[in-house]
Formats: structure tokens, sequence, C-alpha cells
């Protein structure tokens, strides 16, 4: 999944085959619910299949409230995955 930032949305890729997770750029446009909404469906459909390391980058210099909870809640869901087996390395840069 390849989605390009905006100036308030951050930029997303999201790859099996390549094991990317990236969130990069500024995140705090209403319109960022969608977003997030499709990444937690990604790494509910997704990520259970993989078999290689999945590099997660979060890459966010711009960030509301209510985006900071939306990314928490991917990251929870991230370690589940992570306490299940799942080979996962986050990474965070301010």
């Amino acid at each position: 999944m390849l989605i390009n930032g905006t100036k308030s949305t951050s930029s997303i890729f999201l790859s099996c085959e390549e094991c990317k997770f990236e969130i990069k750029g500024s995140s705090y446009s209403e319109e960022a619910n969608d977003l997030y909404d499709q990444i937690m469906n990604w790494i509910h459909r997704e990520v259970p299949k993989i078999s290689c390391k999945l590099n997660c980058v979060f890459d966010l210099y711009v960030l509301s409230s209510i985006r900071e909870k939306k990314i928490l809640f991917i990251i929870a869901e991230l370690n589940k995955l992570f306490e299940t087996g799942k080979n996962i390395k986050v990474s965070w840069y301010i």
C-alpha cells in the first residue's frame, strides 16, 4: 500500500514483500482517520502472513493528539503480533 502524503497527512508505505512499514510526515488532518483505519486493516490482514522481519518506521514531525492515539493503537497491535512470535522492529524518529 502506498499513499502519498500531503501538507497535513502522512505518507504511508506498507509492503509485506519488502518487509517495510513506514509512516512519515505530518498527521493533523481530519482526513487522516481513514488512513489509520486502512493501516489497521492492513496490519490485521497482512502482518500475520509474513515470515520476514518487518521494519516499522514512524517518522512524524507534526502529530495531533487524536492521531497520536491512533499511532499508539497501531503500535499496540504490532506489539501483540510481536508477542505471538512475529519478527517486528519499530523505529521512532522525532
